[in-house]
């Protein structure tokens, strides 16, 4: 297990070069620095590294997520896209994380791996998953949310072309994980990224 604490501009570069295959905890202690770090690596994924990104949000809603990729969001700092462009090509969805795992007829990783074959079919370098995994402590329960990441695997396949990032807001993680689930979840990872100030 890898640790990286450092600051916004530190995990963000740790981010940036992440290979295909990476699945990544990445605990952040508020809303302000998540978007800072979301909008910065959407554009560059869409931009530069010419991805699918999937956005599963939870402490915020979709509309605001869009609001700040857009640069409707004063927090954003320039990492600003054409968001419905995006949407309506099929390289951003942004889907409430509720919904994603939930309530939807369809298994997150089966809609995953359309994303891959799109990706595959479309030229596109692969797929990024940003996934808040919040929705699991109000709706399904912290064993389930500890099942559900221990089904995954600790690195996907490198033939998957999909990095993964597990989002968990500090707070979440300090005071509704044990300790032994703590550290399940953390050696569970290939990579754990901490933002401190």
């Amino acid at each position: 297990m890898q640790q990286t604490m450092g600051t916004i501009d530190a995990i963000v570069e740790e981010i940036r070069l992440a290979e295909y295959g990476v699945h990544y905890l990445v605990i952040y202690p508020d809303m302000i620095t998540l978007r800072r770090i979301y909008s910065y690596y959407v554009k560059m994924q869409l931009e530069d590294n010419n991805e699918i990104v999937l956005i599963l949000p939870y402490y915020e809603t979709t509309e605001m997520v869009r609001n700040v990729l857009s640069g409707e969001d004063k927090y954003n700092q320039g990492s600003t896209i054409n968001v419905r462009k995006y949407e309506k090509e099929g390289s951003l969805m942004i889907i409430d994380s509720v919904k994603a795992y939930f309530r939807s007829d369809t298994d997150l990783m089966s809609f995953i791996g359309s994303l891959l074959k799109q990706a595959q079919n479309s030229g596109k370098s692969g797929v990024s998953v940003i996934a808040d995994l919040a929705s699991f402590y109000f709706h399904n329960g912290i064993d389930k949310l500890i099942e559900y990441e221990m089904s995954l695997p600790t690195k996907y396949d490198d033939n998957m072309k999909l990095k993964g990032y597990c989002l968990y807001h500090q707070e979440d993680f300090d005071r509704r994980l044990t300790k032994q689930q703590k550290q399940k979840l953390l050696e569970h990872h290939g990579k754990n990224l901490m933002i401190v100030s």
